[in-house]
This record gives C-alpha cells, sequence and structure tokens, in this order.
C-alpha cells in the first residue's frame, strides 16, 4: 500500500512542471506587481517632496524632526530635501 501511495504522489504535477500556461500568468503577475511597487513609491516620493516643501522650516530648524524624516525617507533612496 505504502508504494501505491509513493507512486501516486510521484505522478503528480508539482510547481516545478506546472507548464507554459502557469509560467506565463506567473510572469504576468510578476510585471503587474512589480509597476505597481514602482508606482506606489513614485506616488510617496511625490508626498515626501510635498511635505518637505510644507515642513520646510520645521525640517530645517529641529534636527529631531530632520532626522525622523531622514530616516523614514533613506529607506526608499529618496531625498526629498534636495529640491529645496
Amino acid at each position: 500500500p505504502r508504494n501505491n501511495i509513493m507512486a501516486h504522489r510521484r505522478g503528480r504535477v508539482g510547481v516545478g512542471r506546472a507548464g507554459p500556461k502557469f509560467t506565463k500568468k506567473a510572469e504576468e503577475i510578476k510585471a503587474v506587481t512589480l509597476t505597481s511597487a514602482i508606482e506606489t513609491v513614485e506616488k510617496l516620493e511625490v508626498k515626501l517632496a510635498e511635505f518637505a516643501k510644507k515642513h520646510r522650516k520645521e525640517i530645517q530648524h529641529d534636527p529631531a524632526f530632520r532626522k525622523k524624516f531622514l530616516e523614514m525617507c533613506a529607506p526608499l533612496g529618496v531625498d526629498p530635501l534636495s529640491s529645496e
């Protein structure tokens, strides 16, 4: 009985053998996800730049506020203060 179970498992289609239909769909999903992530980061960059402009004096005169703001921007590689 155990050999039958193992044989049955070996006959199943695994993730590695999904076929071109599923591979194509996976690539489409990856492309949409990447595009969405890029769009989100671009929107965030705009919002951070707007925030920097609106709170420019606070950022310039309050070292703790500036530090927190820059810490928030750094992981994204965004430097909204460079546009001042």
